[in-house]
């Protein structure tokens, strides 16, 4: 089975984001940011936010990259980073919600936007609509957010034809969100058997609630040559998590699919994707309030995956993946690389005879010196996770930096520097 579509729905905007919106000649302020109580109560608290419009952003600058080699490996570059920071006793707390997460991205990048190649106020280069949408940041960041309307539907620009196995992953955040949000908005996501914007004959399909009120549920469904093949609704309350911008990650292999919100795994059905040709990814918002609520995308990344990581690394003596991920400018891990984490730290123990040299790499953002260092330390970042996390013997492992001196894509984009930014192991 091949794949050619995937579609994505967003419904529903999100409280308590300051969104900056660079506009020519204007300048002005909007209040009230509603926010909900963490609890049972179905009250509500409000308080005053101010959204400022300024006249000519500073620069047209890169989102989420940084002089001095700022790498994000290929994504979860938001502000308010959950990035593990290691504990006393060597492990590292912001690993602890993640000990379950079984998401492994795939390793070879067929397309990564973080929207840094286009203009604030544009319609994102690589994305096609037949509705509208523009690129924003927030206050207190320069990450670049695709602001997606209701009603619309978004298509990434993927290859004609998508494998049998692929990853699919990218950052959500909202705005505006309340109690008063309609129960039925939600973000639809789906692979598709046609071009263009709408349903094909054979396609599977799921959708985020983004609903305060009550616990809405996640929709699953697929079709086979225009009839329904499955349908399922999943009550699951994701109500706090849509307003604190979580991380979306979704499998697909072969028939199986699998998705995940942060490290919650909301859905695993083994035989939803239909035996069909798919071709790309699509998206849509449904039924949230125009000029209230919003929600934004931004890191979104598609990756072939189905690779066996045992037989490239015992039998080929290399792997390197894009999906060990890390703060900005730094070497401190993201808890969602837990997963991938993980898988290889699985085959080393099981193959106590294995050693290996962990190898770090960066794009070509910053000067060659930060990049070399900044490769280096996330080299032994990498390596002190599989001796605290998972026990594996220190000498069985080297590290060493290269900087940006090993591309293996083109830094001049997006998705070239995402392939450019990621970690190899080789066999010793």
């Amino acid at each position: 089975m091949n794949i050619t579509a995937f579609v994505l729905i967003a419904f529903g905007p999100a409280e308590s984001q300051f969104l900056k919106k660079l506009k020519e000649g204007v300048t002005k302020s909007a209040e009230e940011t509603i926010q909900r109580k963490a609890e049972q109560k179905a009250a509500r608290k409000t308080e005053q936010a101010f959204d400022s419009v300024f006249n000519n952003p500073p620069s047209q600058q890169r989102g989420g990259q940084t002089q001095g080699g700022g790498q994000t490996q290929g994504g979860g570059q938001s502000t308010n980073s959950r990035g593990p920071k290691t504990s006393e006793t060597g492990r590292d707390p912001g690993f602890e919600v993640y000990r379950k997460f079984d998401f492994v991205p795939g390793t070879k990048i067929m397309l990564f936007d973080d929207f840094s190649d286009d203009h604030l106020g544009d319609f994102p280069s690589k994305w096609d609509t037949n509705g509208s949408g523009e690129l924003v940041t927030f206050s207190g960041s320069d990450q670049k957010w695709f602001k997606l309307v209701d009603g619309s539907t978004y298509v990434p620009d993927l290859p004609d034809q998508l494998p049998e196995e692929f990853t699919l992953e990218f950052d959500i955040a909202t705005k505006g969100l309340s109690r008063q949000t309609n129960r039925y908005a939600k973000l639809q996501i789906w692979v598709d058997n046609q071009r263009g914007f709408d349903y094909g004959s054979d396609y599977a399909y799921l959708a985020l609630p983004f609903c305060q009120f009550t616990a809405e549920q996640v929709t699953i469904k697929s079709y086979v040559g225009g009839r329904r093949d499955f349908y399922n609704t999943l009550k699951v309350d994701i109500r706090k998590d849509v307003l604190e911008q979580p991380h979306v990650s979704i499998a697909v292999n072969k028939r199986r699919l699998r998705l995940w919100l942060n490290e919650r795994k909301l859905v695993d059905v083994p035989r939803l994707v239909p035996e069909a040709e798919f071709s790309n990814v699509k998206m849509k918002l449904y039924d949230f309030k125009e000029g209230t609520e919003s929600v934004f995308i931004t890191n979104f990344k598609v990756a072939e995956g189905g690779l066996d990581l045992r037989h490239q690394l015992l039998d080929e003596g290399k792997f390197s993946t894009s999906g060990i991920l890390f703060d900005i400018n730094s070497a401190s891990i993201k808890p969602e690389s837990y997963g991938v984490i993980k898988d290889i730290a699985r085959v080393l123990n099981e193959n106590p005879e294995l050693r290996v040299r962990i190898v770090g790499h960066t794009d070509a953002d910053g000067d060659d010196h930060s990049n070399l260092t900044l490769s280096q330390k996330r080299a032994d970042a990498v390596r002190d996770a599989f001796v605290n996390e998972f026990a594996v013997n220190v000498g069985r492992m080297e590290t060493e930096g290269k900087g940006d001196t090993r591309p293996v894509a083109d830094n001049s984009t997006a998705t070239g520097k995402a392939q450019n930014r990621r970690v190899e192991f080789i066999k010793l």
